[in-house]
C-alpha cells in the first residue's frame, strides 16, 4: 500500500485555462477541508507555491529531487488518463512515477501506453461520490444547479460557499 496519499491542487491547469470554477486558493481550501482528520491524507502545495501553470512532470521532478529514494505513484482519473498524451513531456511521466488510472463515475479508464496499470472502481452514485456536476455529462441532469450540498455531503463545499465570486456565489 501507499504510506500517504497526497492531493495536489494545481495553480493553473493548462488544459483548463480560464475554465476553473474556483480560484487556486479556494481549491486548496476545499482539499484541506476534505482531507482534514483523515490519516495518511496530505495536501501537497508545491504547484500552488510554484505559481503559474502547473505541469505534473515538473512537480514530479521537484518531488524526486526533494525526496530521493521515494517511489511515487501518480493516480489519475479516467478523464485525465485519456488526456495524458496532451500533457507536457507525457512520456517522461512513466519514468518519474508509476502512473495508475482509475475509473470515474462508472466510466472505465482506457489502457494507454502512458499508464502502468488501471484500477477498476465500481460505479457508486451516493451523496459521498464527487463528480463534476457542472460538466455536460452532469449525472443530475441539472436538477440541482450549483447547489452541490443537495447531493454531496462534504466539508469542502462549506469552504467556498460564502466567498464572493465562488461557485455558490455565481449561481
Amino acid at each position: 500500500g501507499l504510506s500517504e496519499l497526497r492531493f495536489m491542487p494545481a495553480c493553473g491547469q493548462p488544459l483548463k485555462d480560464g475554465r476553473h470554477g474556483a480560484s487556486a486558493a479556494d481549491r486548496v481550501a476545499m482539499v484541506e477541508a476534505a482531507v482534514r482528520g483523515e490519516p495518511g491524507f496530505v495536501v501537497e502545495r508545491s504547484e500552488i507555491e510554484r505559481g503559474g501553470r502547473s505541469y505534473t512532470v515538473d512537480t514530479l521532478r521537484e518531488l524526486r529531487a526533494r525526496e530521493p529514494g521515494v517511489r511515487f505513484v501518480l493516480l489519475v482519473g479516467a478523464d485525465a488518463a485519456r488526456d495524458l498524451p496532451l500533457w507536457r513531456e507525457a512520456g517522461a511521466l512513466r519514468e518519474l512515477a508509476e502512473v495508475v488510472a482509475f475509473d470515474r463515475a462508472g466510466r472505465p479508464a482506457e489502457a494507454t501506453p502512458l499508464v502502468h496499470r488501471r484500477v477498476e472502481v465500481p460505479a457508486v452514485r451516493d451523496p459521498t461520490t464527487c463528480v463534476s456536476c457542472h460538466a455536460p455529462e452532469d449525472v443530475h441532469d441539472g436538477a440541482f444547479g450549483r447547489q452541490c450540498e443537495k447531493c454531496h455531503v462534504s466539508s469542502s463545499f462549506k469552504v467556498i460557499k460564502q466567498r464572493p465570486g465562488s461557485v455558490e456565489g455565481a449561481a
